[in-house]
Formats: C-alpha cells, structure tokens, sequence
C-alpha cells in the first residue's frame, strides 16, 4: 500500500512529477517501462516515453538511397514502441506523453530531460557479462554515468503478469555513509515512504581486509561503531518520513554481500549512490554500483554523489 501523500508532505521527502522512460520495444526497455510507470503511479507523476531512431544507423548503402521508405518504417517502430509504453499507463491510470525523434540518442536523452525537469529516468538494461562492450556501447549506461536526476535500471521482467500499479514492499539502501550519500538517503526514504515499503540498510564489512588491521575484539568494536555511525543518520530521517527500517551490517566483498542479502530479504528495489566520474574506466572497473546494475535480478535506482550537483540531485524537495 502506498504511504499517505498527506503524511508525505509534512516531511522533508522527495517526490517526483516527471518520469522519462526511453523505449526501443526491445523486452529490457519493457521492463524499465513497467517499472517507471509503477513510480509514476506512487508518485501521481506524468511519464515521458521517449523513442530515439538513429538517423542511418545500420542501413547499408542500398538502404541508404531508400532513406525515405527505410525512415518510416523505423519511425513505425518507434511509434509501437511509444504506444506499448502508453497502453501500460492506460492500464494502471498513469498519464504518459510520447516523443518521436532522430539522432544521437545519448545526447537527445539528455537534452529531453534537461528541457522538461525530468525527477526520475526508468530503462531497462542488457547487463551483458562483457564489462568493455557493455560499458562503452550503452545508452543505459551513460545515462547513468551522467544523468543529474536518479536513473531506476532493470534487467528483466521477474514477473510481466504483476500489476504495474503495484508496491515495492522491501527496499535495500547499500551505504558507506559519507561521501554525499545523504542524497542516496533522500531518494530512498522518499520512495519507501510513497509506497508504505521497509527500508533495510546495509554496511559490508570486508572482513579480510579489516583483520590485518583488527584483532577480533577490536573487530567486533569496529563492527558496533559502523552500525551507530553509518545507520542512525539514516534511521533517523526514515522515523521523520514514517519509514520502517531494518539495519544490518554484513560480512564479505560488498558486491556479493548486496546480492545475497537481497534475495535473502526479498527485496524488490535497490536504491544506491555513485560517482558519474569523467573516465569510464573510473566508472566502470571496480565499481560496487555498476556490477550490481550489471547483474542485480531487481530495479537499481542509482543515486549520483557528485558535489556539484549537491541537494539538486533530481526530485522536488
């Protein structure tokens, strides 16, 4: 059941009124658009359902002289595409608007969400194993590198014959504390809070790495002060917002600790911060965030930590 909007309000939460689902009809861009449409229902938001064609993209030389015929039958596509988004927000009461458009679809990307204050971005993703390929040829995967607003990816459809108008029950927030994670926090009470969901929070403790440094007494110690440091702040804005926490402080490599308690706890959505830097090699290798985007079995919604975005980091205050 979705939280109380007027309970909402009296709270300093987020809320999002614009949702940008870019489609290509492909079945990743399908579950990113069940799930977008389910935000835009929580959130009583408008979703933008975006087609980007390329303009010449894989047409040979022969096709290139049929541009005409060749066009149309990609904007035909496109067109499907807007309209299975469309039909899903008709089923659930959700309004959608639809945009056709040639080009760049990184760049259109962008420029869409800058031009109508875009809050939230909802795509599905391939999560190919291969790290290069997957990195450097992605719409998804810039858009998260540098999108300014909060991006919710997923990979499959767990279950297409789920209503898309339902909740998110258990929700994971992943934190390190610091590091501008206040704004991961925000996003992650403000949705819980929308859709009556349970928040857990978890800090991992690389257990290997910690021993060289710690004997076991002071392990446990280090183990109690990073549950007090790292997780009242956020228990503390979850009481504000009416939110019920669970905290845990996990054991073992982050990556692996984060999948396994989600499907342990039956979590349902990710919500997690990361630092869009410049490099994609920055990015990319070693990067907590983008392997479980890459390989999580559940919505991520990535957070970006950046500082020069600071509270302005998507959604209205």
């Amino acid at each position: 059941m979705q939280g109380d909007p007027a309970h909402d309000q009296s709270v300093r939460t987020r809320r999002y009124d614009t949702v940008l689902v870019p489609t290509d009809g492909s079945e990743h861009a399908r579950a990113g658009a069940r799930h977008g449409v389910r935000i835009a229902h929580g959130f009583d938001a408008t979703v933008h359902a975006v087609h980007v064609t390329e303009a010449g993209a894989g047409l040979t030389p022969v096709e290139l002289s049929q541009t005409t015929s060749a066009g149309e039958e990609r904007r035909d596509d496109g067109q499907e595409a807007l309209d299975s988004v469309a039909h899903l927000g008709d089923e659930s009461g959700v309004t959608v608007r639809t945009e056709l458009l040639e080009g760049n679809p990184a760049e259109l990307l962008q420029s869409y969400l800058t031009d109508n204050n875009i809050d939230i971005v909802a795509m599905g993703t391939r999560g190919r194993s291969n790290i290069e390929r997957h990195l450097l040829g992605s719409v998804t995967d810039r858009m998260v590198r540098t999108s300014p607003v909060p991006v919710l990816t997923a990979r499959i459809e767990n279950d297409p014959a789920l209503p898309v108008e339902g909740d998110y029950t258990d929700i994971l927030l992943p934190t390190r504390g610091g590091d501008g994670s206040e704004l991961a926090v925000d996003h992650a009470v403000s949705i819980a809070a929308r859709f009556g969901a349970t928040l857990h929070v978890i800090y991992v403790v690389d257990v290997r790495s910690q021993a060289a440094k710690h004997d076991t007494y002071e392990l446990g110690e280090l183990v109690d002060e990073l549950r007090t440091a790292v997780t009242d702040t956020v228990t503390d804005r979850a009481d504000e917002a009416g939110v019920d926490t669970r905290v845990a402080i996990q054991q073992g490599t982050p990556h692996s600790a984060i999948q396994r308690y989600a499907a342990d706890h039956g979590i349902d959505l990710i919500v997690m911060g990361t630092h869009g830097r410049g490099r994609v090699e920055q990015f990319l290798l070693g990067s907590i965030t983008e392997r479980t985007v890459r390989t999580a079995d559940v919505p991520v919604v990535t957070v970006r930590l950046d500082e020069w975005f600071g509270a302005n980091g998507g959604g209205k205050g």
